[in-house]
């Protein structure tokens, strides 16, 4: 989601661009691509065309398998558009101890944790946190 009073914004690609940078891929997002979660259907179709984007991108670049590593439960609904193959979800923090913790970023996380195939966090604290909502090792 993009603020357009910043200058994040202001300065973001146009038509966006996918760079290298430290032997990872960096998706720099187009302008126009801007989220609208306020607004479903909107929303729904800018996450569609971001992952179209991404595809095509990927199947140029020959990306087989598919992992798909997330690190927020906000981005949870990319990965029933993206489908990959294998997803690890990177935990480096307890979100849900954040003020804007609400019952869709829980049920995001909750389907991440059993969705994922491996599930790591940034200390013990925050696996032992995790592990009463799903029966799953972390």
């Amino acid at each position: 989601m993009w603020d357009r009073a910043a200058d994040e914004w202001r300065s973001a690609p146009i038509c966006g661009r996918i760079n290298a940078a430290d032997n990872v891929w960096i998706d720099e997002s187009p302008r126009y691509l801007m989220r609208w979660p306020r607004v479903p259907i909107v929303d729904q179709l800018v996450m569609r065309s971001q992952v179209r984007r991404w595809s095509r991108w990927i199947q140029k670049h020959g990306g087989q398998p598919l992992i798909g590593q997330i690190c927020h439960p906000r981005y949870a609904p990319y990965i029933d558009l993206l489908k990959p193959d294998y997803l690890v979800y990177h935990v480096y923090d307890q979100y849900d101890l954040m003020p804007d913790w609400s019952n869709e970023l829980e049920d995001f996380e909750r389907r991440l944790l059993r969705r994922a195939d491996l599930v790591f966090c940034a200390s013990p604290m925050m696996a032992r946190a995790l592990e009463h909502k799903v029966p799953r090792k972390i």
